[in-house]
């Protein structure tokens, strides 16, 4: 009886079942089947690494790199009426928003000492009505010439120490925010623990008056042609590129920066690579 596996040919010759090229056939088909799962493997390793990356061209141009802060308007000069010993108020002459000239009389106390203004300027605040008695050293009335002021800032040490008497300052008020006013730098002091720096204004409109905060820009560094790549690029010095299909990270160093570009002063990138950017 013969096996269901053999069959006999003419000769007498034993037969496999399966021909040698059937079996050359599914060879070829594990071999490509093996290509497949192994191609989809790097596909999905490439597809998990590298997707989600949005790809920039890094472009040449000018840079400004800026210290922020907020500021404070203030009175360049300021005055505070005050006595002595404890007197009568007999007469108030002025009222709080009121301009005066040099010398014009602003009140009397016990009907012979009389209070003038030792400059021109606004009377900001009245802390006594007539009648009352004035105590000694306490504040009376404040004066203040409104029409030349300064912008005071505290900055952190870092931002600090980057800062220089002369550099340009650019002010901007959150209720005029299409305009923005030149200044400059021209006092850095130390005060409780705290670092102040000083930007004296050009023409500041009417509008903006002493007590007022506004968003300050201190121009700390310029390049007027660097190699600029986005900020959020860069992770630990380094940068992701994609350079002739292949991609790879390389070590950038960094100059100036705004918030949105940074200036790469090596060699590490070209104006032709693309800066892989992660998506957010």
């Amino acid at each position: 009886m013969m096996s269901a596996a053999l069959m006999w040919g003419p000769l007498g010759k034993k037969k496999l079942g399966c021909s040698r090229q059937t079996m050359k056939k599914r060879s070829l088909a594990i071999f490509l089947l093996i290509l497949l799962v192994g191609g989809l493997g790097a596909y999905g390793l490439y597809y998990k690494e590298y997707h989600g990356y949005s790809r920039v061209l890094p472009r040449s141009g000018p840079i400004v790199e800026s210290i922020y802060g907020v500021g404070t308007v203030k009175p360049k000069r300021k005055y505070i009426f005050r006595v002595g010993v404890s007197k009568n108020v007999s007469k108030i002459l002025v009222s709080e928003g009121d301009n005066v000239k040099k010398n014009q009389l602003v009140a009397v106390l016990d009907d012979s000492l009389k209070l003038r203004a030792p400059f021109a300027g606004m009377i900001t605040a009245l802390h006594y009505h007539e009648g009352e008695i004035v105590f000694p050293n306490t504040p009376f009335i404040d004066l203040a010439d409104i029409r030349e002021s300064y912008v005071e800032a505290s900055l952190d040490q870092k931002g600090v120490m980057r800062v220089s008497k002369g550099m340009k300052a650019l002010l901007s008020f959150e209720s005029i925010r299409n305009e923005q006013y030149e200044g400059e730098v021209y006092k850095i002091f130390p005060r409780d623990k705290q670092f102040m720096v000083r930007i004296l204004p050009g023409n500041l409109p009417e509008q903006i008056l002493p007590g007022m905060t506004g968003d300050i820009a201190i121009e700390v560094g310029r390049r007027d042609k660097a190699l600029l790549i986005p900020a959020l690029a860069i992770l630990d010095g380094h940068v992701l590129i994609e350079r002739g299909g292949k991609r790879k990270k390389v070590p950038v160093s960094i100059g100036s920066m705004d918030n949105q570009w940074a200036e790469v002063t090596n060699d590490a990138i070209r104006l032709t690579d693309h800066v892989l950017m992660k998506d957010r």
